[in-house]
């Protein structure tokens, strides 16, 4: 099913530097992100959304998915406790919406930026905020690379309620709903992880599509980060302990789909250095960019 572009939308602003004309300070697209991310904790309020809320939400994303009908998916999502507000990134002037949860609320489900410069084309998702660090950074990063993208940012720490926040071991989630939609369609995704330096210390990533076979964007992203440097483990050829991503969610879903997915496991240390983690967004945009 071919997707057609969004229409416009933004995100709300707040941050640091001087107020100008007795209006509050305005902040980018970057510390917006970094404040969502930096208020998620592991005894943070988290609730299961129902199934006739995850179907509420559904129609919402599936608004903004086949057409430019904000107004009817704010109608579904704001009574899930979502906001729906429009922006231009101030980092590549493209517009783009972001539908967000409210702050402190059970109803933590979530933060999603959707590109409208293009059609959509590509999934970033962040399912572990604030517990695989700076992912949420890789994530915009490759999000502003890839116009079309949408952002997804699970909406609370992977370890509230008990780990029932744990998105990407989970079908019962908002964010699920919205990867599923994906899957449906063939719309590749990409799902970005973190793992301490001591787990597998002989790798600096481990590359996987979980449950599903290899495919070009898989491979090309592989073969680019092996030629920038780095130590990659193939899910697919070796064992790499338990970062393969079989027990994915999102991962299963687009593997019952045949749709392209790559999850990327990034080492603590390459996640630290600014550079390293360009160069893995790098690859990953050279492989999903058409030849």
């Amino acid at each position: 099913m071919a997707a057609t572009a969004l229409a416009a939308i933004v995100i709300i602003a707040i941050g640091e530097g001087p107020e100008q004309n007795g209006e509050p300070p305005v902040a980018g697209t970057a510390e917006r992100l970094a404040e969502f991310v930096g208020g998620l904790r592991p005894d943070g309020p988290y609730r299961t959304p129902t199934s006739e809320e995850r179907d509420t939400a559904a129609r919402g994303f599936e608004a903004l998915l086949t057409g430019p009908r904000v107004w009817i998916a704010t109608s579904h999502l704001s009574p899930l406790g979502f906001s729906v507000d429009q922006q231009v990134d101030d980092a590549t002037g493209r517009p783009y919406l972001l539908i967000l949860n409210q702050r402190d609320s059970e109803r933590a489900w979530g933060m999603y930026m959707m590109d409208l410069s293009a059609p959509v084309r590509l999934a970033v998702e962040v399912p572990h905020p604030n517990s695989d660090l700076k992912t949420e950074q890789m994530g915009l990063d490759l999000f502003r690379r890839v116009p079309g993208s949408i952002l997804m940012v699970a909406g609370a720490h992977r370890d509230a309620a008990d780990k029932a926040a744990d998105v990407a071991h989970r079908k019962d989630s908002i964010f699920h709903v919205m990867a599923a939609h994906f899957a449906d369609r063939g719309l590749p995704q990409v799902q970005l992880h973190g793992f301490r330096d001591a787990t597998l210390p002989a790798w600096d990533l481990v590359i996987s599509t979980g449950i599903g076979q290899p495919g070009k964007i898989a491979e090309h992203t592989a073969l680019r980060l092996d030629r920038a440097g780095f130590a990659v483990c193939l899910a697919w050829r070796e064992k790499c302990g338990r970062l393969d991503g079989t027990r994915n969610a999102q991962g299963r879903t687009a593997a019952a789909f045949d749709s392209p997915y790559l999850h990327v496991e990034a080492s603590r240390s390459v996640r630290d250095d600014t550079e390293r983690r360009k160069a893995v967004v790098d690859a990953i945009t050279a492989a999903l960019s058409p030849r």
